[in-house]
């Protein structure tokens, strides 16, 4: 009995390992960016637009099995090293772009604010994203913390008057951003406001004279939690 069981599992074993050495890889189906744009685009069933002239190098391990379960979030991340993203034309069809190109595209719109996160997706596709502050005194501060962190062709817009930051950016980079964000949105004690007017009135000074065209927000010291009450 025990012959026959260990000769089973030895059967299934081969099998397994068969299939596996069989099962394509991104390595054999990402020759270039042409030919993974293609070969992604059968797998998942989605479409896609893209100049004949695309051109990209990759490099994958031997090991890494080309399957639909992470091609969203590997394909993207291909497309982002090599200066290129995918821009929704309709569901299931997509073009490539050049990041700079893209960011200027009608790109998937997220809203947020101090309890409700973004449903972003798991991939670096490029997403617009609009926090609402609760404390809308805090969102010059934070626009100046978050250029520090963000990517650098990331697309960054305070909208003092209603106390919004949007941020177009790579949808794994946004999921950091917003974590920091929501650190970040706390109710200011007095004398930070007056730390922070005197800062910008100082600033105004400058620029009158001629003397500094930087703005208030490069201010080197991000708040800090004891200039802070809840």
């Amino acid at each position: 009995m025990k012959k026959i069981t260990l000769f089973a599992l030895f059967a299934v074993l081969i099998q397994t390992s068969s299939v596996f050495a069989g099962a394509p890889t991104w390595k054999e189906k990402c020759v270039d960016l042409k030919s993974c744009i293609e070969n992604v685009s059968a797998l998942t069933g989605e479409q896609y637009v893209f100049d004949r002239d695309v051109k990209g190098e990759m490099h994958f391990t031997d090991n890494l099995p080309f399957e639909k379960e992470d091609a969203e979030l590997i394909f993207t991340t291909v497309l982002f090293q090599n200066g290129v993203a995918r821009v929704p034309m309709k569901p299931g069809v997509y073009q490539i772009l050049r990041i700079n190109d893209a960011k200027g595209k009608d790109l998937p719109y997220y809203t947020c604010d101090q309890r409700n996160p973004p449903k972003l997706p798991n991939t670096y596709d490029l997403v617009t994203m609009e926090y609402k502050f609760t404390n809308p005194a805090m969102a010059k501060e934070s626009e100046n913390v978050i250029r520090t962190y963000s990517d650098m062709g990331a697309r960054i817009y305070g909208v003092e008057s209603n106390g919004t930051l949007i941020i177009v950016e790579v949808a794994k980079n946004l999921n950091k951003i917003y974590r920091m964000l929501v650190s970040l949105d706390i109710k200011p004690s007095t004398e930070y406001l007056g730390k922070m007017k005197a800062r910008e009135a100082a600033w105004l000074k400058a620029k009158a004279e001629g003397k500094d065209d930087h703005g208030p927000r490069h201010d080197p010291a991000p708040p800090k939690k004891d200039d802070h009450k809840s």
